[in-house]
């Protein structure tokens, strides 16, 4: 069995010294005397699988106080409290927290103590085994299912996934918690936009007005993409973030981002990044980005046009894109589409911003034998620097990079 890191947190410096000997040579113990340096230390050895604190520290912080502080910062971490002075108001309130797993109270023996950390990492392994799951599986399989509806919508699943670009930015600027969560709404926020015509989602991208009756269908959108994925585990936030993309756009943003909850946040950001691409399609660079989203009715909140400001172009150091045109043939997965895509009959296949995939390779190769397809067109790819043009040091975009117009 690899060894486990636990943090034990008290005032009493016998205490410390004598609980990390109680376990067995599966653990690797550390130490703190306060909650402040036990935050400390988590921040800088990375967060711990189990914490023992201690209730009642002088100064500072109680280990309940303590351990709702840790849970914002590592919300995996499972933590045990231990007391001399148990009484039923502490018991109640520990438990009530939410973040307190189990309460032990002294003198603690030997294997209370060994039977309760082992409890707690059994608990810190399912936890993580959700996480994975969550974050893996559920994704992987998300992606799965954009893939094959962008088969039907091309050009609502092109979106989504230049959305999930500018989300995934805005999330970590505001270190939004769990990633996975608002990603994934990105990546299913078009969804409901298989039922619209393909050239009503054009028109939304350009300048052009849409009639009442295009508003009523591209706001009903929003309710056909939750209902959907409400019948899906685990995805009944990311079904409410969704629905709220409407519900959001009604009403002016909140500006004080504390009275947000996690999915009323999560449709702002949808709908934050839904209007870059907008601006972006129209030509927008990032130097005139924020000063166009200061104009958007309702106003977006100043804590969210911060997130803009630096927008990544999304080209590593050292890496610069280049623009090449190609045929079917050439294509290879991950480059991404620099202009949209037409059957020979003008059909649009697929627009710009799509990423490549091999279900995606695969349609061309069946359009270009039947209807054909309009070639060559344009790609994005990315090359060294130092190897510029070179076919051997060609790559492809790296996985949901999009470059900024």
């Amino acid at each position: 069995m690899s060894v486990q890191r636990i943090l034990f947190v008290d005032d009493d410096p016998d205490l410390l010294g004598l609980m990390p000997q109680q376990l067995g040579p599966e653990w690797s113990s550390e130490t703190a005397s306060s909650g402040e340096e036990g935050l400390l230390k988590s921040q800088q050895a990375g967060a711990f699988p189990v914490v023992v604190s201690d209730l009642d520290m002088q100064p500072g912080m109680n280990g309940i106080a303590f351990l709702q502080r840790l849970a914002e910062q590592s919300p995996e971490t499972v933590g045990v409290i231990l007391t001399g002075r148990a009484t039923v108001a502490n018991v109640i309130e520990a438990l009530n927290d939410g973040h307190i797993f189990r309460f032990l109270t002294k003198p603690v023996t030997t294997e209370d103590l060994r039977r309760t950390v082992l409890a707690a990492r059994r608990h810190h392994e399912m936890i993580t085994a959700e996480r994975d799951l969550l974050e893996k599986t559920l994704t992987r399989c998300i992606e799965a299912l954009t893939e094959v509806l962008s088969l039907a919508n091309p050009a609502a699943f092109a979106r989504a996934y230049r959305i999930r670009h500018y989300v995934r930015h805005i999330v970590s600027r505001l270190e939004l918690m769990p990633p996975w969560m608002f990603e994934v709404a990105a990546l299913t926020s078009q969804i409901g936009c298989v039922t619209l015509p393909p050239d009503l989602l054009e028109k939304l991208q350009g300048e052009e007005s849409l009639t009442d009756e295009e508003q009523r269908h591209l706001g009903a959108t929003a309710e056909i993409g939750a209902e959907i994925l409400a019948r899906i585990p685990r995805l009944e936030r990311v079904a409410q973030i969704v629905r709220r993309q409407a519900q959001v756009l009604a009403e002016p943003f909140p500006s004080d981002r504390a009275r947000l909850d996690p999915e009323s946040m999560g449709a702002l950001v949808l709908c934050l990044a839904g209007a870059i691409d907008r601006l972006a399609h129209r030509g927008h660079s990032n130097r005139t980005l924020v000063e166009a989203l200061r104009q958007h009715r309702p106003a977006f909140p100043e804590f969210l046009l911060e997130t803009v400001s630096d927008m990544p172009a999304g080209v590593p150091c050292g890496i610069r894109e280049e623009v090449r045109k190609i045929t079917v043939a050439e294509m290879k997965i991950s480059m991404v589409l620099d202009e949209d895509v037409r059957t020979s009959t003008g059909a649009l296949l697929v627009q710009r911003g799509q990423e490549v995939t091999e279900v995606l390779i695969r349609r061309f190769r069946t359009f270009a034998q039947g209807v054909g397809i309009a070639q060559p067109f344009g790609v994005r790819v990315r090359v060294t620097e130092q190897a510029a043009g070179s076919a051997a040091d060609e790559l492809a975009l790296p996985r949901g990079w999009t470059r900024q117009v």
